[in-house]
């Protein structure tokens, strides 16, 4: 028949498993919960600083480098139509996938954050010190823009060939 002491053990086993399920549910619900609730905070925060934050400047500045680098090559400015077509151009292409990629930034706060971090990032948007700075936060990316890009393309050629390097292995 049975080996009693193999049913024992079955039931031992059992015992664990059910012991570690019911343990580690409530946890798991816990996490939930409160994942949920630093997403509900969240949200509120990227709602206050998508009020304020200006999206057509900064789709404006993603193509203002390359127009100063036209500029530049060329050896005279741009004419206004010009100016008017790229900015046209680029707000039809961007502005909407921006709008939805930093509308994004609820589920990556409370992915990484915690709820008291979400809560105080909230409290501070809602503030208008926190309104003004996502009203300048466009000015201060313009100006590191071309510091980036300059430290980029100084430092490409160095780097190039250790790249290639790198993914050749």
């Amino acid at each position: 028949m049975y080996d009693f002491r193999s049913l024992v053990q079955v039931f031992n086993l059992l015992r664990v498993f059910l012991l570690l399920v019911f343990s580690i549910y409530p946890i798991s619900l816990c996490a939930q919960s409160d994942y949920a609730e630093r997403l509900a905070v969240a949200k509120e925060y990227v709602e206050i600083s998508l009020e304020d934050m200006d999206l057509k400047k900064i789709v404006r500045q993603m193509w203002l480098p390359i127009a100063q680098q036209v500029e530049a090559d060329r050896g005279s400015p741009l004419n206004a139509l010009q100016l008017e077509k790229l900015d046209t151009l680029y707000q039809d292409t961007f502005y909407d996938k921006m709008y939805d990629l930093l509308s994004q930034q609820d589920e990556i706060a409370a992915d990484i954050f915690s709820l008291e971090e979400i809560i105080a990032l909230r409290n501070f948007y809602f503030t208008s010190e926190g309104r003004s700075v996502m009203q300048k936060m466009p000015d201060i990316i313009a100006a590191q823009q071309p510091m980036i890009m300059e430290m980029v393309q100084t430092n490409i050629p160095t780097i190039m060939p250790l790249i290639v390097e790198i993914v050749s292995e």
